[in-house]
């Protein structure tokens, strides 16, 4: 084994950096951006990251990453993309809202962040596949105003389930099963039974056409509504104010593949069904109130047609208060008025506006009296009642068409800000085209208001990355600056900040953006090279961003190489010529003319020099479209080598940097490696799943990297012929990839729009131990996928949870052992002579070990305990509670265990002993919890009055009144009528002298004390 070890070569291990370029990914189509609670901060999904956007200064100041790249299971495991993002819910006012953000992701995850500290909060494991949506519940019963009163969470995936999710212990409360097809959208209802008791409700909508109801309470569906004829891609609701009451009125709003926005309320029990009893399970809890089409609504605005497009995503705006006026002028009113966002597949964004309660009762009554002017003979008393409660209203007499609203490409996110300033309601989209667009929306009022003042765009955040795919890199040799090309632009980057420093957009002849392939650093990093697909080489000045010469090259220029001494660059064409440029001054600074040219019988897809100076030994190689390498002299361009072997087109080519090998990629998923003296085919290896695009030499190595179509990069060492590391990363096809002049660090980009940075790390990799690593991933993966369908619990079925479960039964067979023997008097009770125990006794061992293992992976960790395990664990459970140790985690441990073990516990008696005194020490400890836990409620709910009180004024008799549904003009009246008699003891005091005002303030200070005791 130690000449093994001796022999096995070792590298320097490549992780990834950073990755930068990419605004916003789009998620998975909708709910790919959001607001902060101030409303000055956005956050936008960046696949498999978040960034946090200031929108007052245009600029990132955050990314929130999801992969630990100093991992060691890195590459095995790397993190998935965002798909999409709901932000903590606001507060009552006077407070702070928690800087949370919940995130779904493509892998079935739900994670928790703090967007201000970029710190990971919990890790929620339940779906198979993607997530699809997420709402949070607002606990309406909280007593005080906290970021615990949050304490609900579902989710919704791809895998046709919805998981509720409690906050606190960020724990699976329940798995709803009942949907055929993915779940798209998600609300929270409470609805009021009896007058006192509150029924938390759930409502989904899916792609199956169906809208389930479900009970939290009891967990299973109340209604089914099959209304839709087709697929519901959103939901959203919010709450109408029919006329001054405190209970409002609930209202959803559904989005479809078809052009119909369909409204459905709480339906209000008939008499029949309440006086039987056998049909009160088919009482309805929700009823349809109308549609309202998209495509007339859009028309009676007169901005053009829309509405044939699905509507993907639905989102109201900031609800008015209740107890803002309902009557007023019109400007008042719709400052208060809260808009509907409808987010269609296309470029546009229809917007409407939810009228108050007031404007819905008159809309009614107009309509009503259109349909009694329809049919003679009717009479007014004929007619529905108008007042809350009545059922007579439509979705039509609510809502009206605001505005619509276009972009430049498809919209895959929108957010509307949570906070309404000067009547202006900000809204944030995101774009297809990697960019961020931030727009104001109006208040005007009534159809005499001027439409197009209604939206306004305020900025737009497209700096920070391509609009297209990133076809080419490129890295000075100075190793400071960073070049890449897109379709429409070139951008050029700080190597060290990793910040776009400039752009320039580079512009044909007929006005038309130029599409960039290849680019490259001339001498001097100053001026760049860019190869367009129509046949122009351009010059580029990176401190002015400007195109300073302009050269025709007859063809797509494929590729560029820059000449080793620094005097010209070669160009690959489409025109099948090879054609040599030299670098000359102008006015304008660089420029570039046509030397010679060399033609050869097919396209040419690659060039590349030689790492020589000497003029006599440079060679260069060009690939074929004909699957062939050519090698050349420069100097005299005689022939050299032709190397075949490849099935497909040559992409790319390299040289060592001794000029002794080459390595060429090729469509065909294949590298070969070949020697510059013979032309022989070292070794031909199968490389990618798809075509290698590019290839690299490290400098003074014979170590190269390849990457391809399929989104991987790979380590190779071209004298051993083996892959050392793989390194995925990339969404997508990989087009550009270069090596820094140093070696420690490389560059990448791609069809992802990301450009992500991989540097070289102090720590070593063996071959062989890549191998096995691989090979565990692969196990471990197959043993997690075999363990999803079995498990049960929500939030089951991980890897960690398998690990978790080792080390418990490692434990638990420690401490029972110790305790053992402490029992049988072979060790001294106060003396912990084992070192596993880490200095601790027995108990506190096993205590530390059970606050180790995650919240959500508590359960599931549990699960996979074999039996004879978990009796050991119950014992040592009776002896922790018995001590009073942890008394709410042993609890949970101990209901899971008998629960999930309870036919086989139920045949030992031994066990039901166990379980006696167990329930027993339980039921005495929780006493005492639940006990010390309503005394702190109680004297936090003090506090919190206190505190109102001296903050605002607002004393015992202010709270009566304003129960009682008093106006607050009597409450101010007896405030000023307090204010005047007080100050009128003031002034005559004030002649009394000074001694007895002294004297009655402090009698006045003795009452108000006596009052407060």
């Amino acid at each position: 084994f130690k000449a093994n070890r001796k022999m096995m070569k070792s590298y320097q291990r490549i992780v990834p950096s950073k990755m930068i370029g990419v605004v916003s990914s789009g998620g998975n189509g909708r709910g790919s951006v959001c607001f902060d609670g101030s409303g000055s901060l956005g956050l936008s999904c960046s696949l498999q990251n978040i960034n946090v956007l200031n929108l007052r200064l245009l600029n990132q100041v955050g990314t929130i990453e999801s992969t630990d790249f100093s991992s060691s299971e890195y590459p095995y495991s790397v993190a998935s993309d965002v798909c999409i993002i709901e932000r903590f819910p606001l507060q009552s006012e006077g407070q702070k809202s928690a800087p949370l953000v919940a995130a779904g992701y493509s892998n079935g995850e739900v994670k928790i962040w703090n967007y201000l500290t970029r710190e990971l909060k919990a890790t929620l494991r339940g779906h198979k596949s993607a997530v699809s949506c997420l709402v949070f519940c607002e606990n309406q019963n909280s007593s005080y105003t906290s970021a615990d009163s949050i304490s609900l969470l579902a989710s919704g995936g791809k895998d046709c389930d919805i998981i509720v999710w409690d906050l606190i212990s960020y724990s699976g409360v329940s798995r709803l099963r009942g949907h055929k097809d993915e779940v798209t959208g998600l609300s929270f209802l409470q609805r009021n039974i009896d007058g006192s008791a509150q029924q938390q409700l759930l409502v989904s909508v899916s792609k199956d056409t169906l809208m389930m109801v479900w009970d939290l309470a009891t967990q299973h569906c109340l209604q089914t509504i099959v209304g839709h004829r087709c697929e519901i891609w959103s939901l959203t609701s919010t709450e109408l104010h029919l006329s001054r009451t405190p209970q409002p009125c609930p209202l959803l709003v559904t989005g479809s593949a078809d052009e119909f926005l369909r409204g459905y309320r709480f339906a209000e029990p008939s008499p029949e069904v309440e006086e039987a009893e056998e049909v009160q399970d088919q009482q309805e809890v929700l009823q349809y109130c109308g549609c309202v089409s998209r495509s007339e609504a859009v028309l009676g605005l007169g901005l053009g047609q829309t509405g044939s497009d699905r509507c993907v995503w639905l989102r109201f705006g900031p609800s008015p208060s209740p107890s803002q006026p309902q009557e007023g002028d019109a400007e008042d009113k719709a400052a208060w008025a809260s808009l509907l966002v409808a987010q269609t597949s296309g470029k546009s964004l229809e917007v409407y506006r939810l009228r108050s309660g007031a404007d819905i009762l008159k809309k009614l009554k107009r309509r009503l009296k259109r349909q009694r002017e329809k049919v003679p003979g009717s009479e007014e008393d004929q007619l529905p009642g108008l007042g809350l409660g009545q059922t007579s209203w439509q979705l039509g007499d609510a809502l009206e068409a605001w505005h619509v609203l276009r972009c430049g490409s498809k919209i895959r996110g929108v957010a509307l800000s949570p906070r309404v300033q000067l009547g202006k309601q900000r809204l944030l989209v995101a774009l297809a085209s990697n960019s961020l667009e931030l727009f104001e929306l109006g208040s005007g009022a009534g159809e005499a208001a001027d439409r197009s003042g209604r939206c306004t765009q305020v900025a737009a955040v497209d700096s920070g990355g391509h609009r297209s795919d990133v076809r080419a890199v490129c890295i000075s040799e100075d190793g400071r600056t960073l070049c890449t090309c897109s379709s429409e632009s070139v951008k050029i980057w700080s190597m060290s900040s990793k910040l776009c420093v400039g752009t320039c957009r580079v512009i044909g002849s007929g006005g038309a953006d130029n599409y960039c392939i290849s680019c490259v650093f001339a001498p001097g990093a100053r001026f760049v090279v860019v190869g367009t697909k129509d046949g122009f080489i351009k010059v580029v000045d990176s401190a002015s961003l400007e195109v300073v010469c302009e050269q025709s090259a007859g063809g797509c220029v494929w590729s560029l190489a820059v000449r080793p001494d620094g005097q010209g660059l070669m160009a690959g064409c489409g025109d099948k010529a090879v054609k040599f440029y030299d670098f000359t001054v102008a006015s304008a600074g660089l420029a570039v003319s046509l030397a010679r040219e060399l033609s050869v019988p097919q396209e040419v897809l690659c060039v590349r020099y030689s790492p020589t100076r000497s003029a006599d030994k440079l060679l260069f190689a060009a690939g074929l479209l004909d699957n062939t390498v050519k090698v050349f002299f420069h100097d005299s361009m005689k022939f050299f080598l032709s190397l075949y072997g490849h099935s497909l087109p040559v992409l790319c080519v390299d040289f060592s940097w001794d000029c002794s090998l080459l390595v060429s990629g090729s469509a065909d998923k294949t590298i070969k490696i070949w020697g510059l003296d013979f032309g022989d085919c070292h070794r031909s290896l199968q490389a990618h799943t798809d075509s290698v695009s590019c290839i690299r030499f490290q400098p003074k190595t014979h170590y190269f990297l390849s990457a391809g179509k399929d989104g991987v990069l790979k380590y190779w060492d071209a004298d051993r012929f083996e892959q050392v590391q793989q390194l995925p990363g990339h969404r997508g096809s990989v087009w550009g990839l270069d090596v820094a002049p140093d070696g420690g660090e490389v560059v990448s980009g791609g069809q992802d729009r990301s450009i992500r940075s991989w540097s070289r790390s102090e720590d070593l990799v063996f071959v062989e131990e890549e191998r096995e690593r691989a090979l565990e991933a692969q196990v471990d993966q197959a043993a997690v996928e075999g363990q999803v369908g079995s498990v049960a619990v929500v939030g089951g079925g991980g890897l960690e949870s398998v690990k978790s479960v080792e080390q418990l039964m490692e434990g638990l067979e420690l401490v029972t052992n110790e305790l053992q023997e402490m029992q049988e008097g072979v060790k001294n009770t106060n003396v912990n002579s084992n070192p596993l125990l880490l200095g601790l006794s027995p108990l506190r061992f096993m205590l530390r070990l059970l606050r180790t293992i995650k919240a959500p992976d508590l359960e599931a960790t549990l699960l996979l305990l074999p039996f004879t395990h978990a009796t050991l664990f119950l014992r040592i459970l009776v002896l922790l509670v018995r001590r009073g140790n942890e008394v709410e985690l042993c609890a949970r441990c101990a209901l899971f265990l008998i629960s999930s073990h309870q036919p086989r516990i139920a045949s030992s008696s031994q066990l039901l002993g166990e379980v006696a005194s167990l329930h027993s020490l339980l039921g005495r400890a929780v006493d005492d919890y639940r006990q010390l836990t309503g005394e702190g409620c109680a004297g936090l709910k003090y506090l919190m009055k206190q505190l109102q009180e001296d903050r605002l004024g607002y004393t015992g008799l202010d709270a009566v009144l304003a129960e009682e549904g008093l106006s607050g003009n009597v409450v101010k009246k007896n405030k000023k009528k307090k204010g005047k008699r007080e100050s009128n003891e003031i002034v005559e005091d004030s002649h009394v002298g000074s001694g007895s005002n002294i004297k009655s303030n402090s009698g006045g200070k003795k009452k108000k004390r006596a009052k407060q005791q």
